[in-house]
């Protein structure tokens, strides 16, 4: 009963000259609800905000122009189903509370998701963080398709990576990363590489990118025959050896693409 629709959201939003602040995080903002718009707002103390759960998916939630600060636990903003945007926003945080768990934006199970032009600083994690898998012993078939990454900076990841693109499937459902655009980000300073893809994915082009000064590659791409189809075009890398790296570095040799 709380949703708005297509043509006509619920949108909570700053009033102008002010500046919301969230700031009590023992429990994130829960979106259990369709076409729903975050604007301009704060969010303090590792707050975040939920889109959906692991068993319910929602429809057109967009979240834009707000920051997000603090020690998280999972993410600053998380995602299930279909059609949502993350756009603008500022994840600039101080750490996690699980650790190497802990990103900026995760993108679960759905279709038709959108990032765009936002800052994804300092997670343990990954800034952007697109992954699902079993949850349960009797689960669904989990997608994630036609989604777009781009004109994002994802910086300083303290133990991972800017972006990974990875799906589990364990019981063999068909879990599957499937259709996936990443065009005119930048990644750099990250732990380990700008962006991993490994797992089961097909389909990714990655386009006029900029891979800079990350701990040990700009681009992974696994070797697993799982991993299929990937794109990669117009791209500037400038890797080599650095200090950035502080933790598994043995994991990724040095290179430019791998």
């Amino acid at each position: 009963g709380h949703s708005g629709t297509a043509a006509a959201a619920k949108v909570v939003a700053r009033y102008p000259g002010e500046e919301p602040l969230f700031s009590n995080a023992a429990r994130p903002v829960i979106v259990d609800a369709d076409y729903i718009v975050f604007s301009g707002l704060r969010f303090a103390n590792g707050k975040s905000i939920g889109i959906g759960s692991n068993e319910r998916g929602r429809t057109g939630v967009r979240v834009v122009d707000s920051t997000f600060e603090g020690q998280i636990a999972w993410d600053a903003i998380g995602t299930h189903g279909d059609n949502h945007v993350l756009a603008g926003n500022v994840c600039r945080v101080s750490g996690s509370s699980v650790g190497t768990q802990g990103h900026c934006y995760y993108i679960s199970f759905g279709t038709g998701v959108r990032l765009s032009h936002n800052i994804g600083h300092s997670a343990p994690g990954y800034g952007i963080h697109v992954f699902d898998q079993r949850r349960q012993a009797n689960d669904f078939q989990r997608v994630i398709s036609d989604l777009v990454i781009e004109g994002n900076m994802l910086s300083g990841s303290t133990l991972r990576s800017g972006l990974i693109l990875a799906m589990a499937d364990e019981s063999g459902l068909g879990n599957v990363i499937d259709g996936v655009v990443v065009r005119n980000n930048v990644f750099t300073g990250n732990n380990h590489t700008g962006m991993v893809v490994s797992g089961h994915v097909r389909h990714v082009k990655v386009l006029n990118n900029t891979f800079v000064g990350n701990g040990r590659q700009g681009l992974h791409v696994a070797s697993e025959s799982t991993v299929r189809d990937i794109t990669v075009q117009n791209n500037l890398f400038d890797e080599g050896p650095n200090a950035v790296c502080q933790s598994n570095c043995s994991w990724y040799q040095v290179a430019q693409a791998y």
